[in-house]
């Protein structure tokens, strides 16, 4: 069978094997790999199902020219069209990894529900890319390279031209006199990518003939063994994780064989949605961090993350969400009403007044945060504690301290959350009930 109906053959039964009910999004460069993927869409859809998005860089001095020609060829395939202009700033070493980024953060945003984006990606790329994980020194999924099919919320992201070498697709382009833009810096061999294709890859070729098939293969082994370690890190996870997704048990933790903690602790940082932490502080923390005394309190960063270790639990806590509060004036309805809500990450407070307790009485309430050296005199406890023993006392972490309300009225102190109430003349709380925010809770696991 001809390269020509070889891929066309086989997008159709790609398509087959992953039908869309939306919009195929195309991400159109203009080079000969999109524009072959594009003709082969374009022959066999109608023209309202596709959308061929064309993405200027800015980075070359004809930018504009091949935005101009990815404008004319796909009008003559009576295709929608639409262009869009990044903006990457100064050169830097990392440039192609700022325009990979921008470029699928555009793209993402044209997408709704159902739709599904397609690159142009083959076998070279898939090799190449196995071979930039390699040297990075990444791990399975690293090494996975590429997916035909993935989650590209909110749709899909879809590679059907994977299996397809780049001699494959030029045989289909010329075939059908195809027109393209040969990208100068794709010969620019600075940029690592490139380096790859023109000096390793020839050279691997010219002794093992077949090396981008074998190399594709093994991102095909590697991609099938990180899918079930996932499997078992999702049952280890289930089992492991404490009251709310953002602990995990350290005692479920140390039953595992080291790497399998490895990939619980990783799975975990995921589920929670932060960035995944590199090898050796995954292995810090699967080792000395777990490890120390049990009254240790010890704190691990990463990117915007920290890592908490608290009683017999790990905490994933995001940095950016622990700004200090100032002191809150609740309104006298919502005292009336029960209900306090308290800027976040304070949670929210439940109150129930003592009868009698007048309206004059509450316009004085105010919620205030420890401060510096804080001492309070507790109702039934002789003398004045230190606010800080009281929390260590209550078993209230770290990254919570400064966040426990405490409930003022006419300077008073009244109660502190529902630790305990302050020793004063003249008192207006029944009972207070306090709920952190789920995602910073601890409470729960101290009940199990």
């Amino acid at each position: 069978m001809s390269d020509r109906h070889q891929i066309q053959q086989q997008i159709g039964a790609f398509f087959k094997r992953y039908p869309v009910n939306g919009r195929l999004i195309v991400a159109y460069s203009g080079g000969c790999d999109s524009t072959v993927l594009l003709h082969v869409l374009a022959s066999h859809y109608p023209s309202g199902k596709i959308l061929a998005v064309h993405i200027n860089h800015n980075l070359q001095a004809d930018s504009d020219m091949w935005e101009q020609f990815c404008q004319s060829a796909v009008t003559n395939l009576e295709v929608e069209y639409q262009s869009i202009s990044l903006s990457l700033g100064a050169l830097n070493s990392n440039i192609e990894e700022q325009a990979r980024i921008q470029r699928y953060q555009s793209l993402s945003l044209l997408m709704s529900k159902g739709d599904a984006l397609l690159t142009a990606h083959h076998q070279d790329d898939q090799a190449e890319t196995f071979m930039l994980q390699l040297l990075r020194g990444a791990g399975l999924k690293g090494l996975s390279a590429m997916a035909e099919v993935s989650n590209f919320p909110p749709g899909k992201l879809f590679r059907p031209l994977l299996n397809f070498s780049r001699e494959q697709i030029e045989d289909y382009a010329k075939l059908h006199d195809l027109k393209w833009i040969d990208d100068p810096s794709n010969a620019d061999d600075r940029f690592d990518r490139n380096f790859l294709r023109h000096q390793v890859m020839p050279l691997l070729e010219s002794r093992w003939s077949a090396a981008k098939q074998t190399i594709a293969r093994s991102a095909e082994n590697c991609r099938e063994a990180a899918m079930m370690i996932d499997d078992i890190s999702v049952n280890d996870l289930f089992d492991s994780i404490g009251a709310y997704k953002h602990s995990l048990s350290i005692s479920k933790l140390r039953e595992f064989p080291e790497a399998r903690r490895h990939a619980l602790v990783r799975a975990w940082v995921e589920e929670n949605d932060f960035p995944l932490p590199d090898r050796n502080t995954t292995r810090t923390i699967c080792s000395d961090f777990i490890n120390l005394r049990q009254d240790a309190q010890p704190l691990l960063n990463w990117s915007y993350v920290q890592l908490y270790r608290f009683d017999d639990y790990l905490y994933l806590i995001g940095s950016s969400l622990l700004d200090q509060i100032d002191s809150v004036k609740p309104s006298v309805n919502s005292l009336r009403r029960g209900k306090i809500e308290l800027p976040y990450p304070c949670g929210k407070l439940r109150v129930e007044l003592l009868p009698g307790v007048s309206d004059e009485r509450l316009a004085d309430a105010e919620v205030c945060f420890r401060q510096q050296g804080q001492t309070v005199n507790l109702k039934n406890r002789r003398g004045s504690r230190k606010l800080k023993k009281l929390l260590q006392e209550w078993h209230v972490p770290p990254w919570m301290r400064n966040f426990v309300p405490i409930i003022h009225v006419n300077g008073q102190c009244q109660t502190i959350a529902d630790y305990a109430r302050c020793d004063t003349s003249s008192a207006v709380f029944e009972k207070t009930q306090w709920q952190p925010p789920a995602e910073l809770d601890w409470r729960n696991n101290l009940k199990s």
